[in-house]
């Protein structure tokens, strides 16, 4: 059963990557189904963030919050750290969707220290992000621009580029807007500069892709030809052997039919001879 629950859950994922959220959403309920039925609180959690989550998509605020605090809830009694900080931060996001920023700095907060406590960089790098997105929504730029830098410089140090960029185009929002124009025309351009990195390495990457897709199916084909060679090569044997056998077979039968009317001939001449 708990295999599954499992099949569900990783159909819910795929329909949830090509944003089939109906789809998604009934194989993550058939999944939470079955977690249930095994009383497996952690599989019951994480059902429950990932049903949220699509609910969350689906704009569908209030129900989204009722399954994430389900997930709260039992995280923090399984005294599983990194779930109650996913689920604060989940909880965090789809207040942010209802505008609540109050709600969302509250379990964002939470979120972070969780984060925090554990060490994530990058959990903590997304919760930095996230609070300098509200702070821009809350025309709070000078805040905003703070955490925006803040998470620049954890993005360096990661090597997160995608997020680097994410950064650099934050700033150079918020710096327009605080009218620092000469800065964001700087940060657009380094926004701009990373994207055309990311892109051309991302281009690469395809290339490198389709450059081994080509080599492998090359080599498949090659394999293939050499197969239907061999083949032909052994079907040619066959046939040679066959022929062969037929050339002796009736070698043999015409020594057989000259043998046998020599004997015919030599007897009936025999036969003459004592009739003499």
């Amino acid at each position: 059963m708990d295999g599954v629950a499992t099949i569900y859950n990783n159909i819910g994922g795929l329909h949830e990557y090509q944003e089939e959220f109906e789809e998604a959403l009934k194989n993550y309920k058939i999944a939470l189904h079955y977690r249930e039925l095994l009383n497996d609180q952690r599989g019951i959690a994480s059902a429950n963030n990932n049903i949220g989550n699509i609910l969350d998509y689906q704009k569908k605020y209030p129900e989204s919050l009722e399954h994430h605090f389900k997930a709260l809830a039992i995280n923090t009694k399984l005294e599983d750290k990194r779930g109650v900080a996913i689920a604060n931060d989940n909880i965090a996001n789809t207040y942010s969707h209802l505008g609540d920023f109050d709600e969302e700095m509250r379990y964002r907060d939470r979120a972070l220290q969780g984060y925090e406590a554990l060490g994530d960089q990058l959990g903590i790098l997304g919760c930095i992000h996230s609070i300098a997105d509200s702070f821009t929504k809350q025309k709070k730029y000078a805040a905003a621009y703070e955490s925006y830098t803040n998470g620049l410089a954890i993005a360096k140090t990661l090597g997160a580029r995608d997020r680097i960029a994410d950064a650099y185009a934050g700033l150079a929002i918020v710096s327009a807007h605080m009218k620092q124009f000469e800065k964001a025309y700087t940060f657009d351009t380094l926004r701009n500069l990373m994207n055309d990195s990311l892109l051309n390495e991302s281009s690469l990457q395809t290339i490198a892709d389709m450059k081994e897709k080509y080599e492998s199916e090359k080599k498949n084909n090659q394999i293939a030809l050499l197969n239907k060679n061999a083949e032909l090569d052994k079907e040619m044997h066959k046939r040679k052997a066959l022929m062969r056998n037929i050339m002796i077979g009736s070698g043999i039968l015409l020594v057989l039919l000259v043998f046998a009317r020599y004997r015919f001939i030599h007897s009936l001449q025999v036969e003459r001879i004592r009739n003499r």
